[in-house]
């Protein structure tokens, strides 16, 4: 669960790259995802192209962050609207929260 709403946030950050300023990194904290959002945070700076964002993910990650990065920017062409991702953002910090309040019950 946790890994399909990092999914769907970094897919809304590819659509909407202002959300990645105020969402923590933390939230996109497990692989591939934090390399993921990392990518994505040098595209959208211009730092490289989609191309070369992709050829580097492969080159430098492997295949399982290609795929997983693929994945995410097939998604976000998808993805409604802002408010869809913001609600992604809120689900998955909801998420984390009960994880970490659950090891903390313990």
């Amino acid at each position: 669960m946790r890994g399909e709403l990092q999914h769907r946030t970094l897919a809304g950050f590819a659509r909407f790259p202002e959300l990645m300023d105020a969402t923590p990194q933390f939230i996109t904290g497990d692989e591939p995802w934090h390399t993921i959002r990392r990518g994505l945070e040098a595209w959208h700076r211009g730092e490289c192209s989609r191309l070369e964002l992709m050829r580097g993910m492969w080159g430098k990650y492997g295949a399982w962050q290609f795929w997983s990065l693929l994945g995410v920017l097939e998604d976000a062409e998808t993805v409604p609207g802002k408010r869809w991702a913001e609600t992604q953002i809120q689900r998955l910090m909801e998420a984390i929260e009960r994880e970490y309040e659950g090891r903390n019950a313990q």
